[in-house]
C-alpha cells in the first residue's frame, strides 16, 4: 500500500512539472501571421544590404522610411501590406527580418517560422527545427564588374500591439545605426 502510495505521490509530482513546464516554455509566445517570405535581389553597388532584424515597427511612417531607405526598388514589398493584407497600426505592428547566408547565392535559412517570443526584452522568432533547410540556390553572385548581387532573404510578420511592450529593445529607431556593412566581405 506504500509503494502505490509513493508511486502516486511521485506520477501526481511529474504531471504537475509536465505542466508547469510547458506552460512556461509557451508562456511568453505571441500569435502571429507571415506577411512575406521570399527572396529580393540587391545591388550592392547601389544599394545597402538591409539589416537582420528582428525589428518592430509600431507605424506605417517607420515602414515607408526603412523601405524607402533598404528597399527603393521594391515599394511593392513595403506598401503591399496595405492593399491585400492591412495592416491597422493602431492595433497591429510589421516585424522584419533578413538573413543572407553563408554563400551569396545560396540561402539556407528558408524554413518555415514556428513562433515567436518575446525574451529578455526582444522580441525573436523561432524557426521550425524539424523543417530541412531547404538549399535554394537562389541567384548566382555575378562576376560582371559592373553589377554585383546578391539575394537576401526576406521575412516581414504582423503581430498585435497589444502582445508587444513598449520598452522592447528592438522596436524601430529612426537614427540607429544597425550594424550591417553596405557590401559583403570576400
Amino acid at each position: 500500500m506504500k509503494k502505490l502510495l509513493l508511486l502516486l505521490v511521485i506520477v501526481i509530482i511529474l504531471i504537475v512539472t509536465l505542466v508547469i513546464y510547458f506552460y512556461e516554455k509557451d508562456k511568453n509566445t505571441i500569435g502571429f501571421k507571415v506577411l512575406y517570405n521570399g527572396f529580393i535581389t540587391i545591388n550592392l553597388k547601389l544599394e545597402d544590404l538591409p539589416p537582420t532584424g528582428p525589428i518592430v515597427f509600431t507605424s506605417y511612417e517607420q515602414w515607408e522610411e526603412f523601405g524607402e531607405k533598404y528597399f527603393p526598388q521594391y515599394q511593392g514589398l513595403y506598401s503591399y501590406m496595405t492593399m491585400y493584407d492591412e495592416v491597422n497600426f493602431n492595433k497591429e505592428y510589421l516585424v522584419f527580418r533578413s538573413t543572407i547566408g553563408a554563400k551569396t547565392w545560396y540561402n539556407l535559412s528558408f524554413t518555415s517560422v514556428e513562433k515567436v517570443k518575446i525574451l529578455n526584452n526582444k522580441i525573436e522568432i523561432v524557426f521550425n527545427e524539424d523543417e530541412k533547410a531547404k538549399d535554394i540556390l537562389n541567384g548566382i553572385l555575378t562576376t560582371n564588374e559592373k553589377v554585383e548581387a546578391t539575394h537576401p532573404n526576406i521575412l516581414i510578420l504582423k503581430v498585435k500591439k497589444e502582445d508587444i511592450p513598449s520598452n522592447l529593445e528592438n522596436l524601430y529607431q529612426k537614427n540607429k545605426d544597425y550594424g550591417r556593412p553596405s557590401k559583403l566581405k570576400r
